[in-house]
């Protein structure tokens, strides 16, 4: 009897670390979220005096008011096998881009400030970004992490760390 009482009670504690090791896996999904890659070929334009400003939405309910006020989201864009973590500036043949983006509740606006002879960026180009809740970016900050860190992160350094 009491060598069946053991196992019903060893069983029942495997089942109850596997749900606290369900239930933390789950918590830390909702962490940290990343997009697929995406192309983009619906770019709005705005001109300005000496550029253009293309722009494009892109609809993400996972990035809520609470990540767009005191989260974080890292974006990055590829071209061909190249990427790179937004904002930062691009040669295009004899003009260039300035790459960079906007965070709002429900959402992300990639943006591209084109100079001299740089033209509609290609609906080849690949963007990813990563949306990381206020919680996760606390300890995040609280293992060294600053948030200018984050920003500064290569792609593969931010898929190392945020998995």
């Amino acid at each position: 009897m009491v060598l069946g009482m053991s196992a019903v009670l060893f069983a029942s504690s495997c089942k109850k670390n596997d749900l606290q090791t369900s239930v933390a896996q789950a918590s830390a999904a909702k962490a940290v979220q990343s997009s697929e890659w995406k192309s983009i070929s619906n770019w709005s334009t705005q001109s300005q005096e000496n550029y253009k400003v293309y722009s494009s939405n892109v609809q993400d309910s996972a990035i809520s008011s609470a990540v767009a006020s005191q989260g974080l989201v890292l974006a990055y864009k590829k071209n061909g096998s190249t990427v790179s973590a937004l904002p930062y500036e691009e040669k295009a043949g004899t003009g260039s881009y300035f790459w960079y983006y906007q965070v709002s509740q429900g959402g992300i606006a990639i943006m591209a400030d084109a100079y001299g002879g740089a033209t509609t960026p290609a609906s080849s180009l690949g963007f990813k970004y990563f949306v990381i809740s206020a919680d996760k970016l606390s300890q995040l900050e609280s293992a060294g992490h600053s948030k200018a860190e984050l920003m500064k992160l290569s792609y593969d350094e931010a898929s190392a760390l945020l998995k």
